[in-house]
């Protein structure tokens, strides 16, 4: 994570806060600079990081609005000052808004579990393009680039054989017990009825480079 703008910025309003003789508030901002300069080493870095975001949030605004009042006095002909403080602020506040943002989505990345993640989901659609399938659980989408089985009460659906679409079709809303992946060689949807659908991993089934494509809710991809 990237915090140089974030850290100019801090520079900028201690300095501005400095020139107007604010001591306290210049005090403030120089020790978030200080603390970002540690932000380094913690192994727990993204909470420290969002720790002190959430305080510079809280608190840089109120210090802006307390030093407007001290130094410029409504009855002040030159107010550049002030003005060059709040816009300092408010672009400090944007990129906090945007670190935090940031920080934020590589939290759920560090714990995104992958395809056995659509464990206890229900299958909420199959879409049928072009030459492949998606299969969609609220958010994540497997895309079997090897067009899939149906394994249903002992009966094996394949592609282009009666039935074949109906049988994908009717997992639709069906809760997933579990999910196997055996590298080079498949990975399976297990539902609670028993049924399963499973995608071949196997070179000599590919269509294409890959057999199958996993996008999840947090943004990750898997590819196999």
């Amino acid at each position: 994570m990237k915090l140089n703008r974030y850290k100019i910025l801090l520079s900028t309003i201690a300095s501005q806060l400095s020139n107007l003789g604010d001591v306290n508030g210049e005090r403030l901002f120089r020790r978030w600079m200080r603390a970002a300069d540690d932000f380094r080493d913690p192994s727990d870095r993204n909470l420290v990081i969002k720790t002190q975001l959430a305080e510079v949030q809280k608190s840089a605004k109120a210090i802006t609005i307390l030093a407007g009042a001290r130094y410029f006095p409504a009855t002040a002909l030159d107010r550049s000052g002030q003005v060059d403080l709040e816009s300092a602020v408010d672009e400090l506040l944007r990129e906090t808004a945007a670190v935090l943002k940031a920080l934020d989505t590589a939290d759920k990345v560090l714990a995104d579990r992958g395809l056995p993640e659509i464990k206890n989901e229900f299958l909420s659609s199959v879409e049928f393009v072009m030459d492949y399938i998606q299969l969609r659980f609220y958010g994540s989408t497997l895309t079997a680039l090897t067009l899939p089985e149906v394994h249903e009460g002992g009966i094996v659906y394949r592609i282009n054989e009666p039935g074949y679409r109906d049988a994908l079709c009717h997992r639709i809303g069906l809760v997933v017990r579990d999910v196997e992946i055996h590298e080079e060689e498949n990975l399976t949807i297990h539902f609670v009825d028993g049924s399963s659908i499973r995608v071949s991993l196997r070179e000599e089934d590919r269509l294409g480079p890959e057999s199958a494509t996993y996008s999840s809710t947090a943004g990750g991809l898997w590819v196999w």
